[in-house]
């Protein structure tokens, strides 16, 4: 019979065995050096008010500890997982925030562990961060309300997949490296590169004290600011330094060209892996094209590759340089967990209130650009017999944005199928799905048909319709070929517009086919379940790729070896524009890769920086450099027959600031359910 896990908690000022009892389970975790004895039991012993040690046990053996702070804030009891909850005595800023677990034993001590500060200690919301999705997605199973606090990026260099300097450097935009190299050129007038590592805690101090003037320079006047301002700060990392530095856990190190510093780095070590905590850059009035960040990285990432180090670990915020370095990443927060209580009810009424009235005020798009937009109405008469379709009209329009909170309509095409010649079932929606341009034409699927308008005129040129469609989602033309999402045959289908040839690529290896002979899908109102819903089509070095809805992917239709994963919810769109390809979550993640590389660039979750839209995001169209168009389609009515007031919508998003800037109505055009947004040029 499997042990049950058991939890207990204890004033931390009476548990004088916490420090062998935290240490020895760290040695049994896989916990980042943010949750070592040295740094949590220094870190929260600034604050001396309420502190518990919570310890999950499975029988005698310890498998996993927090700590928490619990303090008053307006009103409110709120507890801090493994911080202080002061912003002074919290600059020393931890990430990858979690409990401290046993490896072996991490999901089930984690669940036990915040059930427990669900079930027995008293407080109103629990705020825990910066933390990744693992360490947060348990508590929303008991707390049903919570609010994003901080939201970022972590990235990451793969060293594994380099063999020196060069190979790396080969890896990075043609832009990085220029920078990169041209700066090196210009250092090097100076003297040969220096990477020094400090050999003893008293030179490492004395380098993190020269940094300090530095490091105070570049972040003063910020929102931020910079720690060496704040005593609790340096006092705290003089004493983590002490008495770690000897164990080789922590690295300070000095990068220099001739003998002259232009930067300092402090980092810390845990088994191959680097976590860059901050730096110090140095800038001289004769070095024109300086870029001490850069090029100290380069060298440092060259460094750490000789050592045999596995990964290069920049952890949390938005930055170029770590973008423009990093192989892979993923989203870090800090989130409120909160209690169904009336205080927390008003405190969120109150947020929403201010939120409203801020989106209001904020009208800051001053450019203007057309867009074609795709989709479809509700349908407004009662379904009580179930055998009507959801969607009823057919819509493509042609609008203006600017700073307008309303799209100005330029021109629209409606569609409604002849009911004499419409074969299809009586429940198939009439709706335009997600389209795309090749030169004046625009190829738009509702799930029967292809349709093909001139986007000058708005007038049907062409329809193309075959036994096997059914769900379409997608289409683009490359050449004299068309590549249509076949969400219903779980395939794209390619058909030559010359020889009329049609080929269907499964999207799913090893499974076959629905059977095409004397089979007419169109009559089908639908084929669900569906294996993979793929559902965007586009192309990639020369290849078609499709994106697979219920697989979170994109594979390349020829070889499904070549393959994305997207992750974080049932994935849309894969808008190729410029060095990137852009897709959407229904839940509202924009997910950005370098399609050259495949790697992660930008990672955004609209629904934490705007929680207030509530519909199915999908369609998106790049407009400038960080910008993006995302369409949200109005909710529909839920199976208790609730329906929502929020009408489609059109945001635009800055991928890097994480804002939105300016929010279309789209509501008034008819358009219910929006699929893609095309923006085309006014000539």
């Amino acid at each position: 019979m499997d042990t049950l896990v058991s939890v207990s908690s204890i004033e931390i000022n009476k548990c004088k065995e916490l420090g062998r009892i935290w240490d020895e389970l760290y040695k049994e975790s896989a916990a980042s050096p943010f949750l070592s004895k040295e740094w949590q039991l220094s870190a929260t012993h600034l604050f001396r008010k309420q502190r518990y040690a919570l310890i999950a046990r499975k029988g005698d053996k310890v498998i996993g500890m927090g700590i928490l702070c619990t303090r008053y804030s307006n009103g409110k009891l709120v507890a801090f997982l493994n911080r202080n909850g002061h912003d002074e005595l919290d600059q020393v800023w931890m990430e990858y925030n979690d409990f401290l677990l046993h490896k072996e034993f991490e999901a089930e001590a984690r669940l036990a562990l915040i059930q427990f500060c669900y079930e027995e200690i008293e407080f109103d919301e629990i705020v825990v961060g910066a933390s990744l999705k693992k360490a947060l997605a348990p508590f929303n199973l008991y707390f049903k309300k919570s609010r994003v606090e901080w939201h970022s990026q972590t990235y990451q260099v793969d060293l594994k997949r380099f063999y020196d300097k060069s190979d790396l450097l080969c890896s990075l935009s043609s832009n990085t490296r220029y920078q990169i190299q041209r700066a090196e050129r210009e250092y090097s007038k100076l003297g040969s590169a220096q990477v020094e590592r400090a050999t003893t805690k008293e030179l490492a101090l004395s380098w993190l004290y020269d940094a300090a003037p530095h490091h105070i320079k570049r972040w003063s006047n910020t929102r931020v600011g910079s720690g060496f301002e704040n005593p609790h700060f340096v006092n705290f990392h003089k004493g983590f330094i002490e008495d770690l530095y000897a164990c080789g856990k922590i690295d300070l190190l000095r990068v220099s060209f001739g003998g002259h510093t232009i930067a300092y780095l402090y980092n810390f070590l845990i088994e191959k892996r680097v976590f860059f905590y901050l730096s110090a850059n140095i800038y001289f009035g004769n070095t024109k094209h300086a870029k001490p960040g850069l090029v100290a990285h380069a060298l440092a990432i060259e460094h750490y590759l000789k050592q045999g180090f596995d990964t290069y670990d920049f952890m949390g915020g938005e930055s170029q340089y770590k973008r423009s370095f990093a192989t892979q990443g993923e989203p870090i927060s800090i989130v409120r967990f909160q209690r169904d209580n009336m205080y927390m009810r008003l405190e969120n009424q109150f947020r929403a209130f201010k939120r409203a009235l801020f989106s209001k005020a904020q009208n800051s798009f001053n450019d203007s650009r057309r867009l074609i937009v795709t989709g479809g109405t509700l349908n407004a008469e009662p379904n009580t017999k179930g055998n009507l379709p959801q969607y009823s009209q057919a819509l493509v329009c042609q609008i203006e944005i600017n700073s307008s909170k309303k799209p100005t309509r330029i021109n629209q095409l409606e569609y409604m199928p002849a009911r004499e010649c419409d074969i299809r079932a009586s429940t198939t929606n009439i709706i335009f799905k997600s389209a795309s341009l090749y030169k004046n034409l625009l190829y738009v699927p509702t799930e029967t048909e292809i349709k093909v308008i001139d986007i000058r005129t708005m007038e049907q040129q062409e329809t193309y319709s075959l036994p096997s469609f059914n769900d379409l989602h997608h289409v683009i033309r490359q050449n004299d070929r068309l590549f249509i999402a076949n969400t219903g045959l779980d395939a794209v289908t390619e058909l030559d517009l010359i020889t009329k040839e049609v080929n269907h690529h499964l999207v799913l290896e090893n499974t076959l086919t629905r059977p095409l002979e004397n089979v007419d899908y169109r009559q089908t109102a639908s084929t669900k379940p569906h294996l993979a819903h793929p559902n965007f089509c586009f192309e990639l070095n020369n290849e078609i790729w499709v994106t697979r809805c219920d697989f979170m992917d994109a594979v390349a239709i020829n070889d499904k070896n070549k393959r994305l994963f997207i992750g974080d919810g049932l994935v849309h769109d894969g808008v190729v524009s410029g060095k990137y390809v852009y897709f959407t979550t229904v839940e509202g993640r924009i997910k950005v890769y370098d399609k050259a590389t495949l790697r992660m660039h930008a990672d955004v979750d609209v629904k934490i920086i705007a929680p207030e839209f509530q519909g199915w995001f999908r369609g998106i169209c790049p407009i400038g450099q960080g910008s993006v168009l995302i369409a949200m389609s109005k909710p529909r009515k839920s199976k208790r027959g609730l329906s929502s007031k929020q009408q489609s919508t059109l945001l635009l998003v800055d991928i890097y600031l994480k804002q939105i800037i300016q929010i279309w109505d789209l509501g008034e055009l008819g358009l219910d359910a929006v699929f893609s947004v095309i923006e085309v040029s006014e000539k």
